[in-house]
């Protein structure tokens, strides 16, 4: 018998398309009463949770955080500028001069000073304001969560029920259909060898291979045409199945793929993981997503640490108790950017000591010493912490003398825009070579000269690599900071010195 390919590739492809995307679609899970009863549910929902205002008020947090952060830098910028002008007042003054517009200078900065520190506190108050306000409206968030779970469990299980109770009917139906058979072959051969065939034809006209099953599949009637084609007749009987299938795929459309369950501890120093990834940390921990079979959840507490293997369920609540629990929290962390969602969307405060560049100048006595001015701090308040000088003896001012006496620059450099806001431009400067651009790495001499001859700014310190890294990816490697130590972009923190060329970035302040 020549079997005619064609036909089978094409009820193959039917088979396919159909077994998968017959349950998949809402319309052919919901009927149009339970349809709309989703809709009303998702309307709610969406309406009470915009009437939270929860968004608006991320955004203005986050914006108040990062205002708070540039006022900072420019915190640092203008005590420099201090240190600076008033060592030189401090000389002309000891040469029997006095700059009348030097002074004027230093007052206007003096003035900055003030309304800067002004805007952190006020910004800081408003963030408080704010933090409480996002907190409510997170619990208000919760609930409105809860509430909308329950609704659609409860229509959850009215369309099981629907499904469950067609599943015990049976029904009859007449259904033809149409074959290609050898014209050599005769009918009761040709109905034979696709008898499977049939039956899955008439399955999938009912929904699915997954929802179908036959309690009686019987050929009434068979005509064959002179070119082979063969048109039947069958009647059946069959039930609609409810399987497992069904169900995940009437959980998805639902909205109820998703559990949510608490994870409690005695103690807020707590931090919880599943798996690898860390989930929150506090005594008490909301969490929701898609958690499907055993999962291992593990609570961390200064050093001490309880793991269990768990199928994690909707609505469970899970304790993880500690013997005489540590409440020490860390009085400062390193801001680093956040994946942000859209309901969660949290601020970023850099809340760990700000520090800025160190100056040097000689002040002249009896015998030459140097005034080494320490770097500016701006603690988690935003209060700032006022340098003290150290008086250090000529050798510092020797060092100092020896650095100055710098290598000229050579090759061609070119200048990329880190980051940009509307006091500062951060710039990163790229040496050309025959692979292209890469990153400069000078010498801290020379990429100090650099910046403020090339770009008439200074290298940018500590507390500027933490602001600039909450918006943009720095590239791999280790910067000179306006201290003379290194920044690592890859831990984002201070690390030794393992080399003389390193990368820089310069910071331009827009506002001078």
């Amino acid at each position: 018998m020549n079997f005619n390919l064609k036909n089978v590739s094409v009820v193959i492809s039917a088979f396919f398309l159909s077994s998968y995307s017959g349950y998949l679609s809402a319309a052919d899970l919901l009927n149009a009463n339970e349809q709309q009863q989703l809709n009303q549910i998702n309307q709610a929902y969406q309406s009470q949770y915009q009437a939270t205002r929860i968004d608006d008020k991320n955004n203005q947090l986050n914006e108040l955080n990062a205002n708070v952060e540039s006022a900072k830098i420019k915190l640092v910028n203008n005590f420099d500028i201090v240190s600076t002008d008033t060592q030189a007042l401090q000389s002309k003054i000891q040469q029997g001069e006095f700059d009348q517009q030097l002074s004027e200078h230093l007052r206007q900065v003096a003035q900055t000073i003030a309304n800067l520190k002004q805007q952190v506190s006020s910004s800081l108050a408003q963030i408080d304001v704010l933090e409480r306000e996002i907190s409510d409206s997170r619990s208000e968030i919760i609930q409105l969560d809860r509430t909308k779970s329950d609704a659609l469990v409860e229509l959850y299980d009215d369309i099981k029920q629907r499904y469950i109770r067609s599943a015990q009917q049976v029904y009859n139906d007449d259904y033809q259909g149409q074959l290609q058979c050898d014209v050599t072959e005769s009918i009761s051969v040709c109905v034979n060898r696709n008898l499977s065939s049939m039956r899955n034809a008439f399955m999938l006209s009912k929904g699915g291979l997954d929802r179908v099953k036959l309690t009686q599949f019987k050929v009434v009637d068979a005509t064959q045409k002179l070119s082979g084609d063969l048109v039947y007749s069958v009647s059946a009987s069959y039930q609609l199945v409810y399987s497992p299938n069904i169900e995940m795929e009437l959980r998805k459309t639902l909205g109820l793929d998703k559990i949510r369950f608490v994870l409690r501890s005695n103690s807020s120093d707590t931090v919880f993981y599943i798996g690898d990834e860390r989930i929150g940390s506090g005594e008490t921990v909301n969490v929701s997503g898609d958690y499907v079979g055993l999962y291992n959840v593990k609570a961390v507490n200064n050093g001490k640490v309880q793991s269990l293997r768990l199928t994690l369920e909707n609505d469970g609540d899970y304790y993880f108790p500690f013997s005489n629990p540590g409440h020490s929290k860390s009085s400062a962390t390193t801001a680093k950017r956040t994946n942000v969602t859209q309901s969660e969307r949290k601020a970023r405060p850099v809340t760990s000591k700000t520090s800025g560049s160190s100056t040097t100048a000689a002040v002249t006595h009896s015998q030459p010493k140097t005034v080494q001015i320490q770097p500016t701090h701006v603690d988690q308040s935003g209060k700032v912490i006022e340098p003290e000088p150290v008086v250090t003896t000529s050798a510092t001012q020797q060092d100092a003398e020896k650095s100055a006496s710098v290598k000229p620059l050579s090759g061609s450099y070119s200048n990329q825009v880190l980051y940009k806001d509307p006091s500062f431009t951060f710039i990163l400067p790229q040496s050309s070579n025959a692979d292209g651009k890469t990153p400069a790495a000078l010498s801290f001499a020379q990429a100090k000269q650099y910046c403020e001859e090339k770009l008439s700014s200074r290298l940018l310190s500590k507390a500027g690599f933490q602001y600039i890294n909450l918006y943009v990816d720095i590239p791999q490697g280790n910067y000179w900071m306006s201290d003379g130590k290194l920044y690592s972009s890859e831990r984002h923190d201070e690390v030794a010195k393992d080399s003389n060329n390193n990368q820089f970035v310069c910071m331009v302040n827009l506002t001078k």
